[in-house]
């Protein structure tokens, strides 16, 4: 991709960048673009698990459940930290980590946890995508954890998104050295927003 070429940029870091973000924030994208701007080894937590696991983490999860989840992604922070020790590196973490303090504790020492995100206001707007209210009231399309929590109308659906992304939100606040609205409209701002908050 284009804007992996940062020829011009020459940035000096001493330690390595993990990413932590909710699902589809770009933590794989701008993490490989990042390492490629650096010059650091990219990895990646939930295909290291896939590779232990010698599936998809996605079907991983879906098979053997949370626990199971949770313990491979720790056993993946380990051996990333493990590789880590004695070079700069960029890390790409699951959506879920800041739920799994063994795995954040295996990875704390390696480097700064960059904790990226869209706006709020995005970040709703987004999941509710395809949601919809038929003149009879029902809502269809939800997703399953939000259609256990019966909402009736539409705001109400909104009102649950916004709940789940700013309790998200604080939980990664809370743990992170770093962390980066995203306001671009393209995947170049947003990488440049990120190279600008870390120079």
């Amino acid at each position: 991709m284009d804007f992996y070429n940062y020829d011009a940029i020459i940035l000096f870091m001493s330690e390595s960048i993990i990413i932590m973000g909710c699902k589809n924030t770009g933590k794989t994208t701008h993490g490989k673009a990042l390492s490629q701007a650096l010059g650091f080894p990219f990895l990646d937590t939930d295909y290291v698990i896939q590779k232990m696991k010698n599936m998809p983490y996605e079907d991983f999860y879906k098979k053997n459940g949370i626990v199971a989840y949770t313990q491979a992604e720790e056993e993946a922070c380990n051996i990333i930290a493990k590789y880590a020790s004695d070079k700069l590196v960029v890390i790409s973490t699951g959506a879920n980590i800041y739920d799994n303090p063994p795995a954040l504790n295996a990875l704390r020492p390696v480097g700064k946890f960059v904790f990226i995100h869209f706006t709020l206001d995005y970040c709703i707007s987004k999941s509710m995508t395809g949601i919809e209210q038929n003149e009879l009231g029902t809502i269809s399309n939800l997703p399953k954890w939000v259609e256990e929590k019966k909402p009736k109308t539409m705001e109400d659906v909104r009102q649950i998104f916004s709940d789940s992304f700013s309790a998200r939100f604080q939980q990664y606040a809370s743990i992170c050295d770093e962390e980066i609205v995203l306001t671009g409209s393209t995947k170049e701002e947003n990488f440049d927003i990120i190279l600008n908050k870390l120079k």
